[in-house]
């Protein structure tokens, strides 16, 4: 991962370009990570042009802060409730969450720049967004297969 002296990554940006540089075998150069202007967070060169990354998550002010306030008063904080698990609605769950403000942001922020590949990266802060973003990745080796259908975007 490049970075120039005036471009930082945040924690959530490195991690994932650490894990995209791993998988793609690709070199990131930081155009605006954490600068939160209409650059998107990462580019590489490709055989064509380039690549571009964003990375976003959905928010949890709420949960960061009682994070950090539960941090700052030494205290343990877990999460609890109930996670609906829309069996086989997964590309509908996934277009809901990409139809939402603060992913069409940077949808818009990744379509307004030319590149060859675009990637919008996603995380999760909360175990609840998280257990819909797993599911993409998971092998389902018991044969237990949830068909993805395509995702169009916004």
């Amino acid at each position: 991962m490049s970075n120039s002296a005036v471009t930082t990554t945040n924690r959530e940006e490195e991690i994932a370009f650490l894990a995209m540089e791993q998988a793609l075998g690709i070199n990131i150069e930081l155009a605006d990570a954490g600068g939160g202007n209409s650059m998107p967070d990462g580019a590489w060169p490709t055989a064509d042009g380039r690549g571009i990354v964003e990375v976003t998550s959905p928010p949890a002010a709420g949960q960061l802060a009682k994070w950090a306030s539960s941090k700052r008063a030494n205290e343990p904080l877990s999460e609890s409730g109930v996670i609906s698990a829309r069996i086989n609605e997964l590309a509908s769950h996934l277009m809901e969450e990409l139809e939402q403000d603060w992913a069409t942001e940077n949808i818009k922020k990744l379509q307004a720049h030319s590149a060859e590949q675009r990637h919008l990266y996603l995380f999760a802060r909360t175990e609840i967004q998280g257990s819909y973003f797993y599911r993409l990745s998971d092998e389902y080796k018991n044969d237990s297969v949830e068909h993805i259908a395509n995702l169009d975007l916004p």
